[in-house]
Protein backbone atom coordinates (compact mmCIF):
# COMPACT_ATOMS: atom_id res chain seq x y z
CA UNK A 1 0.00 0.00 0.00
CA UNK A 2 1.41 3.45 -0.92
CA UNK A 3 2.59 5.80 1.81
CA UNK A 4 0.11 8.57 2.50
CA UNK A 5 1.04 12.01 3.80
CA UNK A 6 -1.74 14.30 5.03
CA UNK A 7 -2.68 16.64 2.18
CA UNK A 8 -0.43 14.91 -0.32
CA UNK A 9 0.24 11.56 -1.91
CA UNK A 10 3.04 9.92 -3.90
CA UNK A 11 0.56 9.29 -6.70
CA UNK A 12 -0.90 12.80 -6.88
CA UNK A 13 0.49 16.11 -8.02
CA UNK A 14 -1.63 18.89 -6.43
CA UNK A 15 -3.07 21.67 -8.59
CA UNK A 16 -1.45 25.10 -8.50
CA UNK A 17 -2.87 28.02 -6.53
CA UNK A 18 -4.35 29.74 -9.62
CA UNK A 19 -6.59 26.87 -10.74
CA UNK A 20 -9.87 27.68 -12.42
CA UNK A 21 -13.21 27.85 -10.65
CA UNK A 22 -15.39 24.76 -11.03
CA UNK A 23 -19.15 24.36 -11.25
CA UNK A 24 -18.73 21.86 -8.39
CA UNK A 25 -17.56 24.47 -5.83
CA UNK A 26 -18.67 22.66 -2.66
CA UNK A 27 -16.10 19.91 -3.34
CA UNK A 28 -13.13 21.99 -4.60
CA UNK A 29 -10.77 20.22 -2.20
CA UNK A 30 -11.81 16.71 -3.33
CA UNK A 31 -11.15 16.31 -7.04
CA UNK A 32 -9.96 12.73 -6.70
CA UNK A 33 -11.91 9.72 -5.46
CA UNK A 34 -9.79 9.05 -2.39
CA UNK A 35 -7.27 11.88 -2.10
CA UNK A 36 -7.63 15.48 -0.96
CA UNK A 37 -6.77 18.10 -3.57
CA UNK A 38 -5.05 20.54 -1.21
CA UNK A 39 -1.24 20.80 -1.21
CA UNK A 40 0.77 20.10 1.94
CA UNK A 41 1.90 23.76 1.94
CA UNK A 42 -0.22 26.38 0.14
CA UNK A 43 1.24 28.82 -2.39
CA UNK A 44 3.03 31.65 -0.57
CA UNK A 45 3.55 29.63 2.62
CA UNK A 46 6.60 30.55 4.67
CA UNK A 47 7.92 30.03 8.17
CA UNK A 48 8.78 32.77 10.64
CA UNK A 49 10.44 33.00 14.04
CA UNK A 50 7.25 34.51 15.44
CA UNK A 51 3.48 34.47 14.99
CA UNK A 52 1.44 37.20 13.33
CA UNK A 53 -2.17 38.34 13.17
CA UNK A 54 -3.59 40.13 10.13
CA UNK A 55 -6.88 41.96 10.66
CA UNK A 56 -9.05 45.01 9.87
CA UNK A 57 -9.14 44.83 6.08
CA UNK A 58 -10.12 48.22 4.64
CA UNK A 59 -10.91 49.10 1.01
CA UNK A 60 -10.80 52.75 -0.02
CA UNK A 61 -14.02 52.47 -2.06
CA UNK A 62 -16.74 49.92 -2.88
CA UNK A 63 -16.48 50.48 -6.64
CA UNK A 64 -13.67 51.32 -9.01
CA UNK A 65 -13.51 52.91 -12.46
CA UNK A 66 -10.98 51.75 -15.08
CA UNK A 67 -8.79 54.82 -14.48
CA UNK A 68 -8.78 54.58 -10.65
CA UNK A 69 -6.68 52.83 -8.02
CA UNK A 70 -8.08 50.87 -5.08
CA UNK A 71 -6.24 51.26 -1.78
CA UNK A 72 -6.24 48.15 0.39
CA UNK A 73 -4.93 48.19 3.96
CA UNK A 74 -4.69 45.77 6.88
CA UNK A 75 -3.23 45.84 10.37
CA UNK A 76 -0.37 43.43 10.98
CA UNK A 77 0.48 42.54 14.58
CA UNK A 78 3.43 40.51 15.82
CA UNK A 79 1.84 38.30 18.50
CA UNK A 80 5.07 36.46 19.28
CA UNK A 81 7.91 37.06 21.72
CA UNK A 82 10.61 38.17 19.26
CA UNK A 83 11.25 40.47 16.33
CA UNK A 84 10.53 38.78 13.00
CA UNK A 85 9.48 39.30 9.38
CA UNK A 86 6.16 38.46 7.76
CA UNK A 87 5.15 38.59 4.09
CA UNK A 88 1.65 40.03 3.70
CA UNK A 89 0.06 38.93 0.41
CA UNK A 90 -2.83 40.39 -1.61
CA UNK A 91 -4.90 38.09 -3.85
CA UNK A 92 -7.76 38.98 -6.19
CA UNK A 93 -10.60 36.93 -7.64
CA UNK A 94 -12.86 38.03 -10.50
CA UNK A 95 -16.20 36.40 -9.71
CA UNK A 96 -17.45 36.17 -13.31
CA UNK A 97 -16.38 37.23 -16.77
CA UNK A 98 -16.32 36.35 -20.44
CA UNK A 99 -13.43 33.91 -19.82
CA UNK A 100 -12.70 31.44 -17.03
CA UNK A 101 -10.67 33.19 -14.34
CA UNK A 102 -8.41 31.71 -11.62
CA UNK A 103 -9.82 31.25 -8.13
CA UNK A 104 -7.13 33.61 -6.78
CA UNK A 105 -4.32 35.61 -8.34
CA UNK A 106 -1.42 37.12 -6.39
CA UNK A 107 -1.36 40.85 -7.17
CA UNK A 108 0.95 42.29 -4.50
CA UNK A 109 3.01 41.38 -1.45
CA UNK A 110 5.04 43.24 1.14
CA UNK A 111 7.68 41.98 3.57
CA UNK A 112 7.38 43.66 6.96
CA UNK A 113 9.74 43.45 9.93
CA UNK A 114 8.07 43.96 13.33
CA UNK A 115 9.25 43.97 16.93
CA UNK A 116 7.46 41.68 19.38
CA UNK A 117 3.99 43.04 20.18
CA UNK A 118 4.21 45.80 17.56
CA UNK A 119 1.43 46.64 15.10
CA UNK A 120 1.78 48.25 11.69
CA UNK A 121 -0.67 49.21 8.95
CA UNK A 122 0.27 47.59 5.64
CA UNK A 123 -1.14 49.25 2.51
CA UNK A 124 -1.35 48.19 -1.11
CA UNK A 125 -2.30 50.19 -4.20
CA UNK A 126 -4.29 48.13 -6.70
CA UNK A 127 -4.73 50.02 -9.99
CA UNK A 128 -7.66 48.85 -12.11
CA UNK A 129 -5.14 48.11 -14.89
CA UNK A 130 -3.82 45.23 -12.72
CA UNK A 131 -7.19 43.51 -13.15
CA UNK A 132 -6.90 43.12 -16.91
CA UNK A 133 -6.04 39.76 -18.44
CA UNK A 134 -5.15 38.28 -21.79
CA UNK A 135 -8.25 37.01 -23.59
CA UNK A 136 -7.53 34.34 -26.17
CA UNK A 137 -11.04 34.86 -27.57
CA UNK A 138 -10.36 38.45 -28.68
CA UNK A 139 -6.53 38.15 -28.74
CA UNK A 140 -5.80 41.15 -26.52
CA UNK A 141 -5.85 42.32 -22.91
CA UNK A 142 -9.31 43.05 -21.53
CA UNK A 143 -10.63 44.76 -18.44
CA UNK A 144 -14.22 43.77 -17.74
CA UNK A 145 -16.98 45.21 -15.61
CA UNK A 146 -17.26 42.65 -12.81
CA UNK A 147 -17.47 41.94 -9.10
CA UNK A 148 -14.14 41.18 -7.43
CA UNK A 149 -13.04 39.74 -4.11
CA UNK A 150 -9.81 40.75 -2.37
CA UNK A 151 -8.04 38.38 0.03
CA UNK A 152 -5.17 39.40 2.31
CA UNK A 153 -3.09 37.03 4.41
CA UNK A 154 0.21 35.19 4.62
CA UNK A 155 -0.50 32.58 1.90
CA UNK A 156 -2.98 31.76 -0.89
CA UNK A 157 -5.55 30.43 1.60
CA UNK A 158 -6.02 33.88 3.18
CA UNK A 159 -9.38 34.20 4.93
CA UNK A 160 -9.52 38.00 5.37
CA UNK A 161 -11.77 39.18 2.54
CA UNK A 162 -13.31 42.29 1.00
CA UNK A 163 -15.40 43.00 -2.11
CA UNK A 164 -15.53 45.71 -4.74
CA UNK A 165 -16.95 46.24 -8.20
CA UNK A 166 -15.14 47.38 -11.33
CA UNK A 167 -17.50 49.73 -13.19
CA UNK A 168 -17.66 50.96 -16.75
CA UNK A 169 -17.35 49.51 -20.20
CA UNK A 170 -15.05 46.62 -21.01
CA UNK A 171 -11.70 48.07 -22.08
CA UNK A 172 -9.27 46.36 -24.40
CA UNK A 173 -5.60 47.31 -24.58
CA UNK A 174 -4.20 47.08 -28.14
Amino acid sequence: MPTRVVGSSIGQVPLRYAHLQSHFTHAMTERYWNEPNSPLYPFGFGLSYSSFEIQDLMLSQPSLKASETLKVSVKLRNTGARKADEVVQLYVRQKAGSSARPVRELKAFRRVSLDAGATQTVSFDLPASELQYWSAAVRRFVLETADFEVFVGNDATAKLQGKFQLEGEAIARP
